[in-house]
């Protein structure tokens, strides 16, 4: 198995499901080309243990793009920092 570079930073990463995988086609069908097999909707939305995985930012399932969430950064609002 080869190992992948990471192409998102790890604040903005797509979930890693099929949905979010490139090599994830759909249409009238779900087909994954890395395993060859043939997945329902549902499957696509929950495996997370695919050794293949290559996300993107495109959902296979709409052609929606993924937004990282607008969350802040680690700071917490009314957290004290404790100097040394």
């Amino acid at each position: 198995m080869e190992r992948r570079i990471r192409e998102f930073s790890l604040i903005g990463d797509p979930p890693r499901t099929c949905r979010w995988c490139s090599r994830m086609v759909c249409g009238d069908g779900n087909w994954c080309e890395a395993t060859d097999t043939l997945m329902t909707t549902a499957q696509i939305s929950v495996r997370r243990d695919c050794p293949y995985i290559s996300p993107v930012a495109i959902d296979a399932l709409t052609g929606a793009r993924w937004e990282p969430s607008a969350k802040g950064g680690r700071a917490i609002e009314g957290q004290t920092r404790m100097v040394l």
